[in-house]
């Protein structure tokens, strides 16, 4: 990777995000055919003044926190064969996992784009909410400031991420 470039910082002079992303691609760490780990990278160097995005280029990193606040929200819904594989707690296949996530990412790109939000800041609020209140098995509605627009919330029953291709990119 630094023959090609010769410094780190070389690396990250690019004029977009993509251009970014497909250098990283040659690195086994960022791989990932969603991406989560460049993702996050791109949004710890905004963070820190190191590379400047544009808000456009930027998606959300991907990882089972935000796949299952979109389930549950309804922001992705799932077709009935997908839920039945859910409900019995099959493990996707890689292909299965990577489209399912990529549904998610599209999925929260809409609503950046129609809501004008931040990326990052919601990626932030996402992440948390999901570590915190809307974790895995229980949980906590009664804490969490989506409540009242929460699908999952409003039937009474909730489903979790599905059971993924094991990889170290999630």
């Amino acid at each position: 990777m630094f023959r090609n470039y010769g410094t780190t910082i070389r690396l990250f002079h690019v004029s977009s995000i993509e251009e970014l992303i497909d250098r990283l691609s040659s690195m086994a760490a960022y791989e990932d055919p969603v991406r989560k780990k460049a993702y996050l990278l791109i949004k710890f160097l905004a963070l820190r003044g190191l590379l400047k995005v544009k808000p456009q280029e930027m998606k959300l990193p991907i990882d089972n926190h935000l796949t299952r606040i979109a389930y549950r929200l309804g922001i992705v819904r799932l077709e009935d064969w997908v839920l039945e594989l859910m409900r019995r707690n099959i493990h996707f296949s890689r292909e299965l996992d990577v489209e399912l996530r990529l549904i998610v990412r599209d999925a929260w790109d809409a609503v950046v784009r129609i809501g004008k939000l931040d990326p990052i800041a919601l990626d932030d609020f996402l992440w948390r909410l999901g570590r915190t209140v809307c974790v895995r098995d229980k949980p906590q509605c009664d804490r969490c400031p989506l409540r009242d627009v929460c699908n999952a919330h409003a039937r009474g029953s909730f489903i979790n991420e599905h059971n993924h291709y094991l990889t170290y990119y999630y």
